[in-house]
């Protein structure tokens, strides 16, 4: 590369509890699939460009910058300027007034880099920009890499005889005013725009984020959404020049050098037609969960599926893929460019966004369009994949506090949040702490505060669901604490049970109700539906039902000031699992008739998630150890095994010697017991024959 293209600030890359929270967030959500995991959603234009400046260098700070702080769907509007018969990033048609030779000896480069077979395991990782992450687990990362599984490129139609990004045609529209000081920024009409401020830009962003952030400790898989238009020309300005957009896909554009990232739809056809040679390979931490979509299996064995989409595990420890691209919405008309073109590359509209109608209140309360519904505990009820608020959904306000509320409530509701405004009246590139507020309040999982480190390496280290805290936000406890313990029915997503009795945290797995486990969610709504499950058994039925949370979590900050009047606390043992009632069945379980005890612990449910192993690094399982470190064994058995191979083959060595050494010895008592009796039988000795 000619040079850095993703350039981020040190202050955007997430530190502390942010980083932890993100990073264990991630690995929770690993199995599911991805089109029903929320993130962080945002428009570039009214982040990046809201002063209609559209400049190279300042494109690729804000962009960096979100990428680095969290936001995984990135909204991008692109203008077909027929001047320069190019996707631009400016509404404005600038024309061809002078060439970029820089520009285009990048895009050599970089094509070249595309033909040595570029994936993401021969990626380099000492420039990995690390999250802030204890320091046992930062140190690691150079070594560890993700798996390679397809590197073959797609390829795509080329209708184009021409050059597709072509600085140098002539045109003789009226030239747009130079920007004084800035000697290839131009005014075209209210917007100062540079002629390489195009989607390639946009693309070596991404390239480069790739590249820096390669490995399994630091990957993410991202989304982008592609709106397009026509870019606006000058009152004088002929727009006929013979060019369409037709002739330059935006998939041409962004498949040379991004195909090695792009998780494209003809791979997600191939994969879904046989689940047996693709999801149902991957070691199960990376399998899909198959309670989240449908599939059949057809009489040869074969099973394959319409509706599923892979995991992220899936999608960047197996296939080492990090990026979907999809259309959103068109301004175009039908017959000027035909988004099928790019059906190999890009998903079609509709594919990775759902718009949901939703409002909030004055406070930033979810009043409506909440996916946690009271009528079903399956995630196939509803269609809330890849749901993102509509953009006839009203404006949220920007009021830091009313902003924070609604994107918490909206997480909470199944929604990724989306930020479609400038915040603090300033860019992402040139302040990103408001925005990276956004990010922080878009975990479902953490508190804010949360997980706090421990000064003590026994104490804190368990993770705790917290009834009263927003959303029923979790923190660390002391694992010797004596609370209930959440028990998840029968695997399914939204059904969950409580222990029968209170224990520290290595005792739950032994106390949960039969034909139940001891888990953590692993989603927003599944973290929603346990939390309407403790309110439920601690409650009374009527107020505690699933009907009541729904009311409590569209009520947003007043719902959980609700929970804190409520008396929250809990028996120290439940009778079998409850009385008269089956373990699996939990519609009308409630506690209000079982003694309470008056603590702090009352408030805390224990969560199967700990960083017993390693200070921040949270794993699933009560021995379950940190996969971001080696382990200390690993480095002993590189030596232990050498050692023994060495100790068998000297044993070997040494067993062959004597066998040998033996049979010699035999050999020679033999030949001297026949010397021995020709001495003795006729006194002449040894007797040896003459040839006749």
């Amino acid at each position: 590369m000619s040079q850095e293209d993703y350039v981020p600030d040190p202050a955007a890359v997430p530190s502390g509890t942010l980083a932890t929270s993100i990073l264990s967030q991630r690995d929770l959500s690993s199995r599911i699939p991805i089109n029903f995991v929320t993130h962080p959603t945002v428009t570039l234009k009214s982040v990046c460009f809201a002063d209609d400046r559209y400049e190279d260098n300042a494109i690729r700070k804000c962009l960096s910058n979100l990428l680095a702080t969290g936001y995984r769907r990135i909204l991008l509007d692109v203008y077909w300027n027929p001047l320069l018969a190019q996707w631009s990033i400016c509404p404005g048609a600038v024309p061809a007034i002078a060439s970029n030779p820089a520009s285009s000896s990048s895009e050599q480069t970089r094509s070249a880099a595309q033909t040595t077979g570029l994936s993401l395991s021969d990626l380099p990782t000492s420039g990995v920009v690390a999250r802030g992450l204890p320091t046992a687990i930062v140190t690691t990362v150079p070594n560890v890499k993700l798996q390679r599984r397809q590197t073959t490129d797609t390829q795509i139609p080329d209708s184009s005889s021409s050059s597709a990004s072509s600085l140098t045609s002539d045109s003789e529209s009226a030239q747009p005013t130079e920007v004084a000081d800035s000697p290839s920024l131009f005014q075209v009409g209210p917007y100062q725009c540079t002629s390489t401020a195009n989607i390639n830009l946009i693309r070596d962003v991404f390239e480069d984020h790739f590249v820096n952030t390669g490995n399994n400790l630091n990957a993410t898989l991202k989304y982008l959404i592609i709106n397009v238009h026509n870019a606006e020309l000058l009152p004088d300005q002929d727009g006929d020049s013979g060019s369409t957009p037709s002739l330059t896909t935006i998939s041409r554009a962004l498949n040379t050098t991004l195909s090695p990232f792009i998780y494209t739809p003809a791979l997600l056809q191939e994969q879904r037609a046989n689940l047996n040679a693709s999801w149902f390979t991957a070691p199960f931490d990376q399998q899909p969960d198959t309670l989240y979509f449908r599939y059949g299996v057809n009489s040869s064995g074969i099973a394959s599926t319409t509706d599923g989409w892979p995991s992220e595990g899936y999608a960047e420890l197996i296939e080492a893929k990090r990026i979907l691209i999809g259309f959103g919405e068109s301004s175009l008309p039908a017959n000027q460019y035909d988004t099928s073109l790019d059906d190999l590359i890009i998903f079609p509209p509709g594919s990775l966004t759902s718009p949901r109608e939703v409002a909030v209140s004055s406070t930033g309360a979810v009043t409506s369009g909440c996916l946690f519904v009271n009528t079903s505990l399956s995630p196939l009820s509803i269609n809330d994949s890849f749901v993102i608020p509509s953009s006839s959904s009203p404006t949220f306000s920007t009021t830091s506090g009313v902003l924070h509320n609604t994107t918490t409530s909206l997480s909470a509701c199944g929604i990724s949040p989306l930020l479609n405004t400038t915040l603090s009246n300033t860019s992402a590139g040139s302040d990103i702490q408001p925005y990276r507020s956004f990010v922080r309040a878009s975990i479902w999982s953490w508190q804010s505060d949360q997980p706090a480190s421990s000064p003590n390496n026994t104490q804190n280290r368990c993770a705790a669901l917290n009834i009263t805290a927003p959303q029923g936000r979790w923190e660390v406890a002391a694992c010797t604490s004596r609370l209930p313990g959440a028990c998840r029915i029968a695997n399914q997503p939204y059904e969950w049970t409580l222990s029968t009795q209170r224990g520290p945290y290595d005792s739950i797995p032994r106390v949960c109700p039969s034909n139940s486990t001891f888990s953590v969610p692993r989603t927003a709504l599944e973290n929603s539906y346990l939390r309407a499950t403790i309110a439920r058994l601690r409650d009374d039925p009527n107020d505690g039902s699933l009907a009541g949370l729904e009311a409590s979590l569209i009520a947003g900050a007043n719902g959980d000031e609700d929970l804190r009047r409520r008396d929250v606390s809990l028996p120290d043992t439940f009778p079998g699992p409850y009385p008269d009632v089956a373990a699996s069945d939990t519609s009308s379980l409630h506690l209000s008739t079982y003694q309470k005890r008056q603590d702090a612990d009352d408030i805390l449910i224990w969560l199967n998630l700990n960083d017993l192993d390693v200070q921040g690094c949270f794993v699933q399982g009560i021995n379950a150890t940190c996969p971001y470190t080696p382990r200390a064994g690993e480095a002993s058995r590189r030596v232990i095994v050498p050692i023994v191979a060495a100790v068998i083959v000297f044993c070997l060595a040494g067993l062959t010697i004597f066998v040998k050494c033996a049979a010699n010895r035999a050999g020679v008592k033999r030949k001297r017991r026949r010397k021995g009796l020709g001495r003795g039988g006729d006194g002449l000795g040894e007797y040896e024959g003459v040839p006749s």
